[in-house]
């Protein structure tokens, strides 16, 4: 993320984060990107450097052409660390189009990809922070030149329509290629997966001013493949330790031996209704209904192990809040959620196997409950 094109960071805690989905109980985490401006052409770079190799540079072209509005920007960084084996590199780029045909339709697309290297020299010990420093790396770091690559490529389509007054309907979709790479001397571990989802919500808005209700309508769908492919690596007495080590280099040393060949398969259907009314300045109701279908899948084959899980994965929850203030200095937020799951999945380790966590099992069923009360003093100023 590229904190330049960020218009603002929302915390979405307590019961409204159910808009946003499976696994959304509790709360969010909602960031905006930026509009264009209002200009038909508007450019901006920006650039920064720093100790340990570090340095960024940033190019920005947006504006508006009638009822389109336009941003699209890209950015590089990249620094070597303090520590030996810390070099990391990145490449984003961000779109974002807003067409408005009408008063009553408005449509945003979005376009994200990003690549991100980093080296990974892990944790040390004491005697060796003794014995070489705090900039060392661990032994096996650049060993088994240890580091993680991801590659990121999201796009989503929101429209809204106002099709009446005081009524509209939005319409979501989205799709997310990723590949991820990690090695280490565990093995080096390929993550590649493709996730997508759409959605519909329909709201509705009315009542007197002091009576006031918002009601909103919806259903979401999203799946995700997940594939993981961990192969072997020789053991420390078989690596070249003289070989030459630099900030970008992505050498690996696979073996034919296939630790782990594994397929996840998940998708999830939603339903959700939101009451919200409002009484008095300082006062509402909010009911919030949601229903959550989880259907997981996971096929495992690994050196000594082959296993399929097809038992669906189920969860149902209640959510239940208030909050408001006493008078100008105190604020309160009482924020409560019950989940009741079943036929979950759960990894564990075999001995022998270091930290290959490749096994799976069924854990059957499982209840969470949270009651978080949040309390805060405005402090008064004179």
């Amino acid at each position: 993320m590229d904190w330049e094109t960020v218009k603002n960071v929302e915390v979405v805690k307590g019961l409204v984060a159910s808009l946003y989905g499976t696994s959304a109980t509790g709360g969010i985490i909602n960031i905006t990107t930026k509009d264009g401006g209002s200009k038909p052409v508007n450019s901006s770079m920006y650039a920064s450097a720093g100790s340990n190799g570090f340095r960024k540079i940033l190019g920005q072209v947006d504006g508006t052409q009638g009822n389109v509005n336009y941003r699209i920007s890209y950015s590089h960084v990249q620094s070597h660390g303090y520590r030996v084996h810390q070099a990391s590199m990145a490449y984003n780029l961000s779109e974002k189009l807003t067409w408005t045909p009408s008063k009553k339709i408005k449509v945003i697309q979005l376009l994200t990809y990003t690549s991100y290297f980093n080296q990974n020299s892990e944790g040390i010990n004491l005697s060796r922070y003794d014995m070489v420093g705090h900039k060392a790396a661990n032994t096996d770091a650049i060993r088994y030149n240890e580091f993680h690559k991801t590659q990121r490529l999201t796009g989503a389509t929101i429209v809204r329509y106002d099709f009446a007054k005081n009524q509209d309907i939005t319409v979501k979709g989205f799709i997310r290629l990723n590949n991820y790479q990690e090695t280490s001397n565990n093995g080096d571990d390929f993550k590649p997966y493709v996730n997508q989802g759409k959605s519909a919500q329909y709201n509705l808005h009315f009542g007197k001013e002091n009576l006031f209700n918002h009601l909103s309508l919806g259903v979401d769908y999203q799946s995700m493949k997940m594939t993981e492919h961990l192969f072997a690596v020789p053991d420390g007495d078989h690596i070249n330790n003289d070989r030459v080590d630099n900030y970008w280099s992505e050498e690996v040393f696979d073996l034919n031996t296939t630790l782990i060949n594994q397929v996840i398969r998940q998708r999830s259907t939603r339903l959700f209704l939101i009451d919200k009314l409002d009484i008095a300045k300082k006062l509402y109701a909010l009911l919030n209904v949601r229903y959550d279908y989880v259907y997981n899948r996971l096929d495992s084959s690994t050196v000594s192990d082959n296993k399929t899980f097809q038992k669906p994965s189920t969860s149902m929850g209640g959510e239940l809040g208030v909050r408001g203030e006493v008078g100008k200095s105190f604020y309160y937020d009482v924020t409560g959620f019950l989940v009741n799951s079943k036929d979950e999945f759960y990894r564990y380790r075999v001995p022998g196997r270091g930290n290959n966590t490749a096994f799976y099992g069924n854990m059957g069923a499982s209840k969470r409950w949270v009651l978080r009360p949040t309390s805060h003093t405005i402090p008064l100023t004179f």
